[in-house]
């Protein structure tokens, strides 16, 4: 099983991270913003795999995206995977990690 989160905080900055059952703990601290609407930019700061110490990292992705809903929750459609997925959920109980 795996699980990708993507959170993006108000401030501009957030993270994604990945876990998976083979033990797999990545998270990447990034800076994001949205230029022109549709468009969105992430901009890697930091990198820790497996839960070790984070290194810096400076990978951007520009991807569009599009924002709906779906059984009342909000919805981000990415035109390029973050973390091995398109789709995220809003959950509401991002914690940082």
């Amino acid at each position: 099983m795996e699980a990708s989160e993507l959170v993006l905080a108000p401030d501009g900055t957030g993270w994604s991270r990945l876990t998976n059952a083979a033990g797999a703990d990545d998270t990447t601290r990034l800076t994001w913003s949205c230029p022109r609407p549709g468009l969105l930019v992430l901009r890697e700061t930091s990198l820790a795999e497996g839960g070790g110490p984070s290194v810096p990292a400076d990978g951007t992705l520009e991807t569009g995206y599009r924002l709906g809903e779906e059984d009342g929750r909000t919805v981000l459609e990415l035109e390029q995977p973050v973390e091995f997925t398109c789709r995220y959920t809003r959950t509401g109980d991002a914690r940082r990690p």
